[in-house]
């Protein structure tokens, strides 16, 4: 191998041959670019077969074009560049920095041959320095692999998910043990959590499962827990949730068995019971008796069977012993209660059998029958009578009714009869009446001024402008009716404005074309269809 040029030699090289191998300070014109290494500092010194490069920052290794930056050096960061941007701030302790390209991957590639051969990322962590190491503790973290992102405005500052290495126990040269565990970060958080640690023989831990719970899987086939015992559902042969059984721990055994301590095997036939208590418990078939009239199954105190003898008479009778199992009252109806024993119905509420009895005599068309009865003559009614929403009143001859129906409101309203002196009738909209004593408001619209003044003759009987400030023009809107009439009053600002009537025809008068200044103005107009414009027929200006 070429020894490498000193320090002091490479100020003199004008050209390579090409076995040399050197650091070159100064770009040489002749040397090829395949040779040409840039570096930011040399050693002071160099020693046969040293060959090292030691500098501050990544320089650039050019073959043809510049693909990545190396930088290497004692104590500094060692970087691989394959972006054509500067790598982001590295993390406290970072040794070695890979940059990838945008939009590719990267990755670290190992290949072992051989029976012997293997790929491994191999970490070694002892307590103390590296010149004096010491055992690593119970709990020492030996390795971690993290996984880091970037948020809205910048990278995190902690990793979020972690697979990691401890030390099980203080180790020594025979004794070291190891345990390990699982970080992730939920959504919608930054703080990770433990979701699952093996222990140094492999027992599994899973945080988030309920202590003392059965694990099973979901709909979604999540690991998830429930309860053992009195709370819990009862796992089937298919792995499916029975929750109207309990899960409990039993041994399996034949019922009434010896197995279970009884003294008598589960010899069975179908239709038999269990007899007898105790020690001496048995299957047995209680056949109907060969006379049963009377008699029923009752139980002793120590077994079951028919029996005639605990009834007696009472069996058939009202004695005190069965009615004292009743409650209720005289003349009142009987029913079940809540506690299915049989009570009465209090009459305060419920009808009593005498009231019941006044219904004797009538048949299934009872609704007929009422119907037939004529109404009571001039009911008197308390309270609040609730009228349905459609009346029908006869008129004089009963052939034709009047029809009262009602609209949709949406509060109630109250309408108030006044105290009538006399006799009267109502007044109806399309009907012709002849009102006497009726006063009718008119209908005002006022504003101060409003040099375009649209009159809506639908809903105005007066229109006022009070301080007329512009010249202004009067029109109408809206559907008049043949004779409605219509005032008109102005007053101006203080200043004699121009006044234009449009729609509107002077009949015998002249219409103002200029306020008096100061002075109020009237102008009575009626509408007529024939000619279909307002006549004014009146004028007149405050004196």
């Amino acid at each position: 191998m070429a020894t490498p040029k000193k320090t002091t030699e490479l100020d003199a090289v004008t050209s390579l041959n090409d076995a040399d191998l050197l650091y070159v300070v100064t770009d040489v014109s002749t040397v090829p670019l395949s040779k040409k290494i840039t570096i930011a500092n040399v050693k002071t010194s160099i020693n046969a077969g040293d060959l090292y490069l030691d500098q501050t920052t990544p320089q650039t290794i050019i073959n043809g074009t510049p693909i990545f930056n190396v930088g290497i050096k004692a104590n500094a960061i060692t970087e691989i560049n394959l972006n054509t941007v500067s790598a982001p701030a590295s993390l406290t302790g970072t040794a070695l920095r890979i940059v990838g390209a945008d939009n590719s991957p990267v990755r670290i590639g190992m290949s072992s041959f051989g029976t012997g051969g293997m790929n491994a990322f191999a970490c070694r962590h002892a307590r103390n320095t590296a010149a004096s190491p010491q055992a690593v503790q119970n709990g020492d973290q030996l390795f971690s692999l993290e996984g880091w992102g970037y948020g809205a405005t910048d990278y995190c500052v902690s990793a979020k998910v972690m697979v990691r290495g401890y030390a099980a126990e203080t180790w020594t040269d025979s004794a070291q043990g190891s345990k390990g565990s699982i970080w992730s970060t939920p959504i919608g958080s930054i703080v990770p959590s433990e979701i699952l640690k093996w222990s140094d023989v492999g027992v599994i831990n899973i945080p988030n499962l309920t202590a003392s719970k059965v694990v099973f899987t979901d709909a979604s086939k999540n690991l998830t827990s429930t309860g053992i015992g009195t709370s819990a559902q009862f796992i089937k042969g298919d792995g499916s949730l029975d929750s109207s059984t309990y899960l409990t721990s039993v041994t399996a055994h034949n019922l009434l068995s010896t197995t279970h301590g009884d003294t008598t095997a589960d010899t069975v036939v179908r239709g038999d019971i269990i007899t007898g208590q105790g020690a001496t418990p048995k299957w047995a078939r209680l056949a109907f008796p060969a006379s049963p009239t009377g008699k029923v199954l009752i139980a002793s105190a120590t077994d079951i069977g028919w029996s005639a003898s605990a009834l007696g008479t009472a069996a058939y009778t009202a004695s005190t012993a069965y009615a004292a199992a009743l409650s209720g009252t005289i003349n009142e109806i009987a029913y079940f209660n809540s506690a299915t024993t049989i009570a009465s119905l209090a009459v305060a509420t419920y009808p009593s059998l005498t009231e019941l009895s006044y219904v004797k005599g009538v048949t299934s068309a009872i609704q007929t029958q009422i119907g037939d009865k004529a109404p009571s003559a001039n009911p008197t009614f308390t309270g609040t009578v609730i009228l349905p929403k459609t009346i029908e009143i006869q008129d004089t001859s009963a052939d034709h009714q009047y029809v009262l129906a009602v609209s949709e409101l949406t509060a109630d309203r109250t309408i108030t009869l006044p105290l009538l002196t006399g006799n009267d009738t109502f007044v109806f909209q399309a009907h012709t009446q002849t009102l006497t004593n009726k006063r009718i408001t008119k209908r005002v619209t006022t504003t101060t001024d409003d040099a375009t003044a649209v009159i809506d003759i639908d809903t105005c009987d007066v229109y006022e402008l009070s301080a007329v400030a512009n010249a202004t023009e009067f029109t109408t809107t809206g559907t008049p009716t043949d004779g409605q009439t219509l005032m008109v009053r102005i007053k101006d600002a203080g200043a004699a404005k121009a006044l234009t009537w449009t729609g509107f025809t002077a009949i015998g008068v002249t219409l103002p074309t200029t306020t008096v200044a100061g002075k109020w103005h009237y102008v009575g107009c009626v509408y007529n269809l024939a000619s279909t414009a307002w006549h004014c027929i009146a004028v007149g200006v405050q004196a």
